[in-house]
């Protein structure tokens, strides 16, 4: 479709002329009597232009209504703005009853720092990487309630406490095989005989699992499982979706990418790079589906954040400004409207990394320079959270709106089954086994956590300077501390995937100069900050840190 870009004043004379003269709008001709009995059956916008449309001629409108565009109207952005505060305000109710279970998480009720860039508490922040400071987006309270709201739905269902069991059972007897015993000799029953059974009998089941693995957690820290590594990336395009073409750097010499193997270590895509924008939950949780993929196909798949992304704003849980998201939320989302993932070539991400957020007006600008403007096209863009195409045109004096999202057409052909909330607050030990089974064996897992008190030095408080790993990746571990009212500074502000561990004996045996970590050793940690960041993009938290300031871990993201 040929597009061309109006300015606002243009648009507005436009506007102007095409309701004192009988044209089809914007220069164009009297529309021919198909395109006339088409618009007769679509209602007009009815209110002022969306900001950042771009004009378009009658055909080029219908051609890519038929192709998949939506027709929208004032009504329809009232109505997405009305379940937008809805669903706010159900997950602001939900987190403070949380919260008043768990009054560790009480600063997530606090208001906006004053340099927040929205009414999300959003801020963009620098951290330092290899290529000199990098400017990313911290997520706020907002996001923050968000996370504990869906956690506190999530969790305890009837659903999600079996999946938690089956899969557990199941990792729980590979497990034991490995180290010669069986999970039947612990008397648990197997995953199909308790399908039934009420959220209140497989909480007390889960807990006995969680207990086993305890037992086992030392034996189950020294296991050592290699898997077949993935052919070759594809799906990918430009990679506009990573820092730069070609690794940042080579692998730090004392760290842990340089130095081991874990299963899921020939079975990650490349260190992808958000920008400036606050989608990490997207890429946690791409990150995790093409590890999953990568094991079961043995086929490495770059799929498309955008496209994630572009369905969550328009269509699972619209948002007019901000983009911070629960990552289980919109992943039980998109299972449930069977939402095809496209490949990263289809729809390519946009760093957006010339974009201004406008906290007064609660809008973008520049959001595609770079991406989409007078020297390149790599797709569509608007100055929109979904950076969908947003397009008018004018019949019979009538203006009349659409977006569009790329038509991807089978994508990729992978969908994504809802993630399984393992995280329990009230229990933090079975937690951790939990998560060190799940990465032993090679399985994937997202956590959200305070990424404030990611620091090379040991307990030096959460701030958002140096906010990085020591120059081999690895983070020191740090003391929780207290605001001056007393409550925890504690809050959720960033999404990553956990790939895999090595424990604390085997990390001093080959690495003795490396820091020690207390307990049993490093979970690694892919980030999405691009790979100048860290080690290639990855960081080593340790046991404690990860205990200390993980808010929400989901696993089982797995591909349909």
């Amino acid at each position: 479709m040929s597009r061309s870009k109006l300015h606002p004043v243009l648009i507005l004379l436009t506007l102007t002329l095409a309701a004192c003269g009988p044209s089809g709008g914007e220069g164009n001709p009297p529309p021919d009597d198909a395109t006339a009995e088409f618009f007769k059956t679509q209602t007009e916008f009815g209110g002022a232009v969306p900001a950042g449309a771009e004009a378009v001629t009658p055909v080029q409108f219908m051609e890519a209504v038929k192709n998949g565009g939506r027709v929208i109207t004032v009504q329809d952005l009232a109505d997405e703005k009305a379940a937008q505060e809805k669903q706010a305000a159900q997950d602001d109710a939900d987190a403070r009853v949380y919260i008043k279970q768990h009054p560790e998480f009480s600063a997530v009720l606090d208001p906006p720092a004053a340099d927040a860039i929205n009414t999300d508490g959003d801020r963009l922040i620098s951290v330092p990487t290899a290529s000199g400071p990098k400017t990313v987006t911290l997520l706020g309270n907002a996001f923050g309630k968000a996370v504990l709201a869906t956690h506190a739905r999530t969790f305890p269902s009837q659903v999600n406490q079996y999946n938690l069991y089956a899969t557990l059972y199941t990792d729980l007897d590979i497990t034991l095989k490995k180290l010669n015993n069986t999970v039947q000799q612990f008397g648990l029953p197997a995953p199909d005989t308790v399908k039934n059974y009420s959220a209140e009998r497989l909480l007390v089941l889960n807990k006995r699992l969680g207990e086993v693995i305890y037992e086992y957690r030392d034996s189950i820290a020294g296991l050592v499982f290699l898997l077949d590594p993935a052919n070759l990336e594809t799906g990918s395009k430009d990679q506009l979706d990573r820092t730069q073409k070609g690794a940042c750097k080579a692998p730090a010499a004392g760290g842990i990418y340089d130095n081991f193997d874990w299963p899921l270590k020939g079975l990650t895509t490349t260190v992808k790079d958000q920008g400036r924008r606050g989608t990490c939950w997207a890429f946690a949780t791409v990150a995790a589906l093409e590890a999953e993929i990568a094991r079961r196909d043995h086929k490495e798949v770059n799929l498309s954040e955008q496209d994630y992304a572009g369905h969550r704003f328009t269509q699972w849980a619209p948002s007019k400004y901000g983009e911070g998201g629960d990552p289980i939320f919109i992943a039980q989302k998109a299972s449930a409207a069977n939402y095809t993932f496209a490949y990263e070539a289809q729809w390519q991400y946009n760093k957006s990394l010339s974009r201004v957020d406008h906290k007064d007006t609660q809008t973008y600008t520049q959001s595609c320079d770079g991406y989409r403007d007078s020297s390149v096209t790599y797709g569509p863009c608007s100055n929109t959270t979904d950076q969908s195409g947003w397009y008018i045109t004018l019949v019979g004096g009538q203006t009349y709106a659409m977006r569009q999202l790329p038509n991807t057409g089978a994508g990729s052909g992978y969908r994504m089954q809802s993630p399984i909330d393992f995280w329990n607050q009230s229990d933090l030990d079975q937690s951790m086994v939990i998560l060190l089974m799940r990465s032993v064996l090679g399985f994937p897992t997202t956590i959200t956590m305070d990424a404030r008190y990611m620091k090379p030095s040991a307990n030096t408080g959460p701030s958002i300077n140096n906010m990085k790993p020591d120059d081999s990746g690895f983070v020191r571990t740090q003391t929780k501390v207290n605001m001056p009212d007393g409550k925890p500074d504690w809050k959720l502000d960033h999404v990553m995937t956990v790939t895999g561990f090595i424990s604390s004996q085997n990390t001093q045996r080959k690495l003795p100069n490396a820091p020690i970590a207390d307990d049993f050793g490093y979970f690694i940690v892919k980030n999405s900050w691009g790979d100048c960041w860290g080690d290639q993009g990855y960081v080593y938290l340790p046991w404690t840190w990860v205990k200390s300031f993980t808010g929400q871990a989901s696993t089982g993201i797995l591909p349909q």
